[in-house]
């Protein structure tokens, strides 16, 4: 079995903390968002693949597989995986009942997770917000753990991130004007960052998705030009 080299990306954060703003420097051309939160992008400039969607079905059933295999597309925002969970499980709610409506809703978000590791020549790039859940550590000790928000189901629970090699976590620091914002791909013991020991990451990289697809790309040989690249 061939691996997915344009391996998906997952960040995670607060609402706030910068998600949606690391995405400015991608190319509008090339980049689809779909865009489940249904409000503005935080910054100036015209994404006219960005697709306005309010139901998990039209997500998974049209908007996606209509990115996936457009030619043009070699970016596909997800914004945001958490919302697709409350869509999804209102849908499910709808359609199942008792039990079965967690069953329906686990095996849909599984299903998502393989659609997104399925996609060939493009990168898929899923926000997401964060949540903490207790875990039994190996000592016997509850620890805390800081992951995907899922919403619900102990079955799915810190089995996001899992299907990424590469995941990254917002990080602010400072106040008001001098307030910075960062990703890293290094965990605390909490989080569930990471990313291939190739990349050589820094702790600390500016909130930038563009330039975090461009590390991917050279790590992996791949055609991916980014905004710096774009215009010299």
């Amino acid at each position: 079995m061939s691996v997915n080299t344009y391996s998906p990306l997952l960040v995670i954060g607060p609402s706030g903390s910068g998600k949606s703003t690391s995405l400015e420097n991608l190319d509008p051309a090339t980049t689809a968002i779909l865009n489940i939160e249904r409000k503005p992008l935080p910054f100036m400039g015209d994404f006219p693949l960005e697709v306005q969607i309010n139901e998990a079905a039209q997500l998974k059933g049209i908007q996606f597989p209509k990115a996936v295999k457009d030619p043009a597309v070699k970016v596909i925002v997800i914004e945001s995986f958490t919302e697709f969970c409350i869509l999804h499980k209102k849908f499910c709610e709808k359609t199942k009942q008792g039990y079965d409506i967690f069953k329906a809703y686990a095996a849909g978000v599984f299903e998502f997770l393989q659609s997104i590791k399925n996609v060939k020549d493009k990168f898929v790039v899923v926000l997401s917000q964060d949540e903490y859940y207790d875990i039994i550590a190996a000592d016997g000790a509850l620890v805390s753990q800081r992951v995907a928000a899922i919403l619900e189901g102990k079955a799915i629970r810190g089995k996001v991130e899992p299907n990424f090699a590469t995941v990254a976590f917002t990080v602010v620091t400072g106040a008001g004007k001098t307030r910075k914002h960062n990703f890293t791909t290094y965990s605390d013991g909490i989080t569930t960052a990471k990313a291939p020991k190739a990349m050589d990451m820094p702790e600390l990289v500016d909130n930038d998705v563009d330039a975090l697809l461009g590390r991917m790309a050279t790590l992996w040989g791949l055609d991916y030009k980014t905004r710096e690249q774009r215009a010299s």
